[in-house]
């Protein structure tokens, strides 16, 4: 019997493909465990640990081992393709100390899909330079409520495939958000607005420009996504498409 799930729509693949490509961008290690699994943790932020999707355990003894490895910030990302929720293993995982913190809807939109000429009053920074890349993470720390690793910014920020933006309302940088192309997939990425500017229209006005400019200077045919239950409604409202959902674990202890 086959212990492993498959992903097998390329629509799945394309968005798990380019979020974990960023992922690696970060910077990550990969293990090949026994019975063929793939793990993979970050080695700084984001502090994922997750299993290739089309290698990820439908039993405990791989995430056994993946939670003994694991650093104790460590964020682990179960794919929930073919709506693994209801199967007992996924409700297994507390055995193993790990509780449920979130759910992440992963969307998709076709490129040519969406009109991005609407008239908007943000301006857009393109950051490039450490300088910029450490003020891109403080203000994106400050939209997540978490601490971004600035180095970690740095690293990329200067990559032909990352586009750091951060959106400039009336003279004041209040908005971010992170592109990264794999192919011809673009995926949107750290779309956030500084907690005392929201409720303007900020978080629309950041969507139509980032996806106007990956139109215009990359040309992709799709755009992917993975959406809090907070931002999905605006997402929805662009035109991306519910695919699948991202369960994200942590230990229980903390």
């Amino acid at each position: 019997m086959n212990d492993y799930k498959c992903v097998t729509d390329t629509g799945w693949a394309a968005n798990i493909g380019n979020l974990t490509a960023l992922w690696q961008r970060f910077g990550a290690t990969s293990t090949v465990l026994q019975g063929g699994a793939v793990l993979n943790r970050s080695i700084a932020w984001p502090n994922r640990v997750w299993f290739q999707p089309d290698s990820q355990p439908a039993r405990l003894q791989p995430w056994q081992h993946a939670v003994d490895s694991a650093p104790l910030d460590s964020t682990f990302v179960v794919w929930d393709t073919e709506h693994a929720s209801a199967q007992p293993w996924l409700a297994s995982l507390d055995t193993l100390g790990l509780a449920p913190t979130s759910e992440l809807s992963a969307m998709t939109m076709p490129a040519n899909s969406i009109d991005t000429r609407a008239r908007t009053t943000l301006e857009i920074e393109t950051i490039i330079d450490s300088s910029g890349a450490q003020r891109w993470s403080a203000l994106c720390s400050r939209c997540f409520g978490y601490s971004i690793n600035d180095r970690v910014i740095t690293a990329v920020a200067s990559r032909p495939d990352v586009w750091l933006m951060s959106g400039i309302w009336h003279g004041k940088a209040v908005a971010t958000a992170l592109l990264y192309r794999t192919g011809q997939v673009t995926g949107v990425h750290q779309v956030g607005v500084d907690p005392e500017y929201r409720g303007r229209g900020i978080a629309r006005a950041m969507m139509l420009r980032a996806l106007g400019m990956a139109n215009h200077s990359w040309n992709p045919s799709l755009f992917v996504l993975q959406a809090s239950a907070q931002g999905r409604g605006l997402y929805q409202q662009l035109g991306f498409r519910q695919q699948f959902q991202l369960g994200l674990f942590k230990r229980s202890e903390q």
